[in-house]
Parts: C-alpha cells; sequence; structure tokens
C-alpha cells in the first residue's frame, strides 16, 4: 500500500510528497463515505462485512487509523467514532442509537388468528315503493 511503503506515520502534519498525500485523502474520503453508507444502511452492510472477513479487517484498519488523525474535527470525528461504534470497534455509548437501525420485534411461532368479524345485514324497509311505470 502506498501509505505503508511512503513511510507516512500519524503526525499533526499532512505526508510532504504527493502520492502519500494522494493515497492518505482518498483513504479519508472513503472511509467517510463507507461509514455514512454504514450509518444509514445498517443491516446490509453489517451483514456484507460479516460474510466479507476481508473486508472487515481493511475497514476496521482505515476507520483505525483516520480516527487517530489529529487534523480531522467536528462532524467527520463524531461520523467515525459513531462508526466505530455501530462496527464494535470501539465501547457503545449508554446513549448511543441509530435512527436507521429499524427495531424488529420477536415474532410470536403461533400467533392466534384474529377475530372473525360477522357480516352487518341491512334491513330493508316494508312499505308501499315506487314502481317503474309511475317514473
Amino acid at each position: 500500500m502506498k501509505l505503508e511503503s511512503g513511510g507516512y506515520e500519524l503526525g499533526p502534519d499532512l505526508p510532504a510528497d504527493e502520492p502519500t498525500r494522494e493515497a492518505l485523502s482518498l483513504l479519508i474520503e472513503n472511509t467517510c463515505l463507507f461509514s455514512d453508507l454504514l450509518l444509514r444502511l445498517p443491516e446490509q452492510l453489517t451483514g456484507r462485512l460479516a460474510a466479507r472477513r476481508d473486508w472487515e479487517l481493511v475497514y476496521r484498519w482505515s476507520l483505525g487509523l483516520v480516527r487517530d488523525l489529529t487534523f480531522l474535527e467536528g462532524a467527520t470525528l463524531r461520523l467515525l467514532h459513531l462508526a466505530a461504534q455501530e462496527v464494535g470497534l470501539v465501547k457503545r455509548d449508554p446513549d448511543y442509537r441509530n435512527p436507521y437501525r429499524t427495531e424488529r420485534k420477536p415474532q410470536k411461532r403461533f400467533e392466534e388468528p384474529p377475530p372473525v368479524v360477522k357480516k352487518v345485514k341491512k334491513k330493508v324497509k316494508r312499505g308501499p315503493k315506487m314502481s317503474h311505470v309511475e317514473l
């Protein structure tokens, strides 16, 4: 990888050489994009990460590296922290809740069928009626 072969070490500044700086910016951009998708589509992406262990390892590595960068701030750090909680990289805060994750109620195995509703018969009024001839 270009970051490892370029000899980049974490610090307060960007790397000096252009290829390493380009590789770092792509890593930051792609990690933030995937983190945003992970938070918005948690069921789909956590399932895919669990199925592909190599993807999960690469994502966890990149998430850890990008979270340790000192020049990121604000909403980006919050996004990365929430994503790290979602994948279990860090311990979840007690008040952590992903609003995009759907809560599934445990289904009963044998549910009682709904009660049968009887149809109500309309009562027809008896009495004199107009015939078709009078129209």
